[in-house]
């Protein structure tokens, strides 16, 4: 290759990673990434909720409830509370969570569980906490089936997926796709979701927001990530 070209194709490069600063864009090897969402697992299971790359800004989100236990997932910037939650039962009449409660709609408590240094157990809300936060996945124990709404939260879209496979790891200095993390000892071969037909956990292809999952992490601060 003549020099001159050489030289073109660096200068491409060079104006393409300055125009990607200039938009907010990152980057990585071989990728441009419009946008990406870090999770940082800690070794044994996490219970997390992914985000997506559309989102809203404000909104209700409506999670639909099977008679039984459901995982869903928080997939919003925006906080909420316990108390802020709505059961919207099969009729479609609206209820504060309180009200469902009362009612026997509901189990009160939502269940989250935390995998960090100092502690290694379920948390329930609004016992140990009242906020619903990014990233978490949290056990709903409903008597009845209808749907949990989270009002005027915005967050990721409902009608969009991300593809497992293209999910990346890093444990600080190398970046590995799933497959790669796998075969590096980083974290378990499978990511679980919660399929309330048959009151099992499944394997998971595809990653829905509003929707919880369970991964094993085989040691601490792997970050999951995102990418599009």
């Amino acid at each position: 290759m003549e020099k001159k070209s050489v030289v073109s194709i660096i200068c491409i490069i060079i104006i393409a990673l300055a125009a990607s600063s200039a938009f907010g864009a990152n980057y990585s090897i071989g990728k441009y990434v419009r946008d990406s969402s870090n999770i940082t697992l800690s070794s044994g299971w996490n219970m997390v909720a992914i985000t997506l790359e559309n989102n809203d800004d404000s909104g209700n989100k409506s999670l639909a409830l099977t008679q039984g236990w459901n995982l869903i997932g928080y997939s919003s910037e925006n906080g909420t509370t316990h108390s802020d939650l709505v059961f919207v039962n099969s009729s479609g009449i609206s209820k504060a969570w309180s009200v469902a409660v009362e009612d026997s709609d509901v189990n009160q408590q939502l269940a989250t569980y935390v995998n960090n240094a100092s502690m290694n157990k379920y948390q329930y809300l609004p016992l140990n906490e009242d906020n619903l936060s990014i990233h978490k996945g949290y056990w709903v124990y409903s008597q009845k089936a209808g749907n949990l709404t989270v009002q005027n939260v915005g967050g990721s879209l409902m009608n969009e997926s991300y593809v497992v496979s293209d999910l990346m790891f890093s444990n600080g200095t190398t970046e590995l796709n799933i497959t790669n993390a796998q075969t590096a000892g980083w974290i378990d071969p499978s990511i679980r979701y919660w399929n309330s037909g048959w009151s099992s956990l499944g394997l998971g292809n595809v990653m829905y927001p509003w929707q919880g999952y369970l991964i094993r992490a085989l040691q601490d601060n792997i970050k999951m990530m995102r990418q599009n």
